[in-house]
């Protein structure tokens, strides 16, 4: 404050020295150079405020005249006609005239701003009139001394308020909407009635459904706007004067702001809702009713949005206050109306402030009862209206009345209980969520720990008995894996034993998997590898089934790995520590390339080795074979522990050799599933591991002599997408690469061409849908080779334009050339090759605009050497031209290049009308381009 004040003191000691017109002059010197100018501008507006006040007397008359007409009038002018950061200083000095603002000053600002102000809010120009704006919805209201002049203006300034509401430029637009609150509290006496309706009938049909005027009246929309009216309302929520117009806007707005297309414009939304929970007369619910809530929390996927609808809720479906009986009703009316909702609703409700840990304990065991109670008495559905009939005893026991209940008995899920069952699985999943997310809590609070964990081992226990041929068994075991295993006993035993059984009639063990790899992680890894053993040796006898331990097939055991790596729960840290174990399952699948082999070479197994597995079996192991490698190269590339030293170089070594083999397989004659899959599987393991870790250059070398295999054969377009893809992520590291040699470049530059003329040569076969896909992946090749920076990418990207123009061109070519006549692109009866219509609608105009630019330059420097070539005939001059001429017609040229394409198009007409053209042919052709070239 000292420090503003000496500053003051200063700029107020060169005014009074130099005079207004010399201090002007000094501000238009100083202002645009100054560093820390904020301060600054606002202590010269201050200056300027204390120096009009302190002019008094007759003397002091005329120096206020002189401050007014040489300087203040001057900001006026200079905030309004600047634009950008200069504007801003100039705005920031008038800020300073507002600062401790006297009743005198009115009619001064009145003065000084009545040239300016009514002048330029009606120009022509956006940033005009967005300057003349701020200084209205700064200043508003601007007064003078005479009352009959103030009834006047003060109408003229709320019509300009409501007209810059529905202004046709977004930023003012945006501007008075966020200003207008501001206004409205302050002033509301100020307004007349008439004005506040006509401006509150702008803000609910106009500027909250900001999208809507797109439609109506061609404005440019923003979402900024829509979320700025939720955000006004707030400021108007404490004002009593406002309450009943503000419900009214409230009950117009809300309900579809909380549905609105843009996640900012919902989360500004649910805000305004959360303002009211604490509101003396304006609740949430008599704005938007809590199914609707419900509902927008089923279809969000916003997690900021989830967060507010769910801390607006929790009072609702987790009553402290209330009977436990209503409590479990509550309960149950949530889960009726949306399970997915639920389970959002109890995935944050640790975000709410007022749930404390015990709370979330308490709500966890209800859960638990509730589905004991309902499982007790066979109910064949859950009434919310009923309810289920409890006892507080059930909760507030730390040792849980479950311990002393007897086993629940085994109910089959098929004798009318279905949906007693889901909803049942539905809260144990609620339960489990709300487990997952208090889990820190928990190991920082011993005595809720204890008690938590009591109640969830006895109901594991009970409901692991009789349950574990219904849905809720998966809900179940993975509870029961955040237990631990000195708690379950002996299930953990039961729980590999069944893993280790090999009889199909088993069914679905992926339940057990979850705890299995909680509880007995060796054991299950070593029954795992047990069923690896066979394909160490294939014919090797089999042992019979009465003598030792009885391996688990083939297929069982990947499919318990694809479980594990799908799990959330299988991080960095269990890779680290079972590193080696997964190496060795990666080293054992290693052999899955023989028997894929096989199937190929003989149209079934190999009959040496055979493999009791389906084609879909083989490729699921491959992929298991590839995720593992991944992981393992992803988790330990910064691992320094010399013990996993040679993981990584020999999972990249490895993947190489899968690249190379797969390269080596002559593709079948016939159409083959398992060659198309296979295909698919390696290009994907390319590209995932080109992402997750630095290749070097024999696998890059790899790579892209497989690439080029398929795009140099014009392989089957099937394989197109795959490739692209895979493309983008080998050219993308390549061009990364600090060793990258030319010699890489010179292979992959050529590889471009080949990916074009693959595309050229099938998309006239493609659907909608093939297209859609190669578009969408060539857009996205194309963007990786792009930098304006890299000489490596500058090179890619010039070849990939070139070879993209010149494709473009020789399509136009060959067409004339077959038709032997030019037509005018804009005639209904024009088509396009299959090619260029692809490239030019599908795209071209999907590319980013320093892609777009390029090409316009690569079309203007070819002009002269690929449209006309040295020593061509004037037939193929002419067509060249044709082609040209037609190609123009479907570029979007930008207003920095209408020079080069007037000049471009000028180059076509005087090179087309110096042709002789002594055929007839070629003279009708010559008339035909020439009537089609415009400028």
């Amino acid at each position: 404050m000292g420090r503003q004040k000496g500053a003051e003191a200063q700029i107020a000691e060169v005014l009074q020295e130099v005079g207004p017109q010399a201090f002007w002059r000094h501000i238009q010197e100083a202002v645009p150079f100054a560093s820390n100018w904020p301060e600054y501008c606002r202590c010269i507006g201050r200056a300027l405020m204390d120096a009009w006040m302190k002019a008094k007397d007759d003397e002091g008359a005329e120096y206020r005249r002189n401050l007014e007409s040489f300087v203040i009038t001057e900001l006026f002018y200079n905030a309004v006609m600047l634009v950008g950061p200069l504007q801003a200083r100039f705005m920031a000095i008038l800020s300073g005239l507002l600062h401790d603002k006297k009743v005198e000053m009115d009619s001064m600002i009145f003065r000084c701003s009545e040239p300016v102000l009514w002048r330029y809010l009606e120009a022509a120009n956006d940033n005009v009139r967005a300057g003349a704006a701020s200084i209205l919805l700064k200043f508003y209201p601007i007064l003078d001394d005479d009352p009959e002049t103030n009834t006047e203006f003060l109408i003229k300034q709320n019509l300009a308020l409501r007209t810059l509401l529905s202004d046709m430029s977004v930023p003012i637009r945006l501007n008075a909407t966020r200003s207008i609150f501001g206004l409205l509290k302050n002033y509301w006496k100020i307004m007349s009635e008439e004005d506040r309706a006509a401006i509150f009938t702008i803000l609910v049909k106009r500027n909250a459904f900001d999208c809507d005027l797109v439609k109506r009246n061609a404005f440019d929309c923003d979402v900024s706007i829509r979320e700025a009216v939720y955000e006004g309302l707030v400021k108007l929520l404490p004002e009593a004067q406002c309450i009943s117009i503000v419900k009214s806007v409230l009950e117009a707005i809300v309900p579809k702001g909380i549905d609105d297309k843009h996640y900012k414009v919902r989360v500004a939304a649910f805000k305004l809702l959360s303002e009211l929970k604490l509101h003396r007369m304006i609740k949430p619910f008599d704005i938007v009713t809590g199914a609707h809530i419900l509902t927008r929390l089923d279809l969000e996927h916003n997690t900021e949005v989830k967060k507010y609808a769910v801390r607006l809720m929790a009072p609702q479906f987790l009553p402290k206050k209330k009977k436990l009986q209503e409590r479990v009703r509550r309960l149950l009316i949530l889960l009726q109306h949306s399970p997915r909702a639920a389970l959002i609703f109890h995935r944050y409700l640790t975000c709410v402030e007022s749930v404390k840990l015990e709370d979330a304990v308490a709500h966890i065991k209800m859960i638990g009862t509730v589905v004991y109670i309902t499982l007790k008495r066979k109910l064949t559905q859950i009434d919310p209206e009923e309810g289920v009939e409890m006892s507080d005893s059930l909760l507030n026991d730390t040792v849980a009345t479950l311990s002393g209940a007897p086993d629940l008995p085994p109910i089959d899920q098929e004798e009318g209980r279905a949906e007693a069952f889901q909803q049942m699985k539905t809260l144990v999943d609620c339960a489990i969520i709300l487990l997952i997310t208090i889990q820190q809590k928990l190991r920082e609070n011993p005595q809720q720990f204890t008690v938590l964990n009591k109640f969830l081992v006895f109901f594991f226990k009970k409901m692991f008995v009789s349950y574990r041929n219904t849905v809720l068994f998966e809900s179940i075991m993975v509870l029961g894996s955040y237990l631990s295993e000195e708690d379950i006993g002996d299930i953990s035993t039961r729980i590999v034993k069944t893993l280790d059984d090999v009889n199909d009639d088993q069914g679905d063990v992926r339940p057990y998997l979850a705890a299995a790899l909680s509880w007995r992680t060796e054991e299950l890894f070593d029954v795992i590898e047990a069923s690896f053993n066979a394909l160490d040796s294939m014919d090797a006898p089999q042992r019979s089934r009465g003598k030792g331990p009885k391996p688990i097939k083939f297929t069982r055991a990947i499919e318990y790995l694809e479980y594990i790596l799908a799990n959330p729960a299988v991080d960095d840290r269990l890779f680290k520590n079972y590193a080696t174990t997964f190496e060795r399952f990666f080293n054992k699948l290693k052999k899955i390339k023989n028997f894929i082999s096989a199937r190929l070479e003989n149209g079934g197994e190999d009959p040496e080795n055979p493999l009791d597995c389906e084609d879909a079996d083989l490729m699921k192991a491959l992929n298991v074979k590839h995720v593992i490698g991944v992981k393992l190269a992803s988790f330990l590339s910064d691992e320094t522990d010399p013990n996993y030293a040679g993981i990584v170089p020999n999972v990249v070594t490895e993947v190489a050799k899968d690249v190379l083999w797969f390269s080596e397989i002559p593709p079948p004659e016939d159409d083959s599933s398992l060659y198309e899959t296979l295909s698919k599987e390696i290009f994907h393991l390319i590209s995932v591991h080109l992402q997750s870790h630095e290749a070097n250059i024999e696998f890059v070398s790899a790579c892209f002599n497989l690439i080029k295999a398929f795009t140099e054969g014009c392989a089957p377009p099937e394989y197109i997408v795959s490739v692209l893809k895979t493309a983008k992520h080998l050219f993308r590291a390549v061009l990364s690469m600090e060793d990258t040699t030319e010699s890489v470049v010179r292979d992959m530059l050529p590889m471009l061409d080949d990916l074009m003329e693959w595309i050229r040569e099938y998309c006239a076969e493609f659907d909608d849908r093939t297209a859609r896909d190669v578009s969408s992946a060539y857009v996205s090749l194309s963007s990786a080779l792009f930098s304006n920076t890299y000489v490596a990418k500058m090179k890619s990207t010039y070849r990939h334009v070139d070879t993209s123009f010149i494709t473009l061109l020789d399509g136009f070519i060959n067409r004339i050339s077959s038709m032997r006549e030019v037509l005018d692109p804009n005639d209904h009866t024009f088509e396009l090759s299959a090619f260029c219509d692809f490239y030019l609608k599908r795209i071209l105009p999907r590319m980013s605009a320093p892609f777009y630019t390029l090409f316009l330059e690569a079309f203007f420097e070819r002009i002269s050497t690929t449209i006309v070539p040295e020593g061509t005939t004037e037939w193929k001059v002419l067509i060249r031209i044709a082609a040209a001429v037609q190609l123009s017609h479907f570029l979007k040229v930008p207003r920095s290049k209408e020079k080069d394409f007037r000049k471009a198009k000028g180059f076509f007409r005087s090179t087309a009308a110096k042709l002789h053209c002594e055929d007839g042919d070629a003279r009708h052709m010559r008339e035909q381009l020439l009537s089609i070239i415009r400028f």
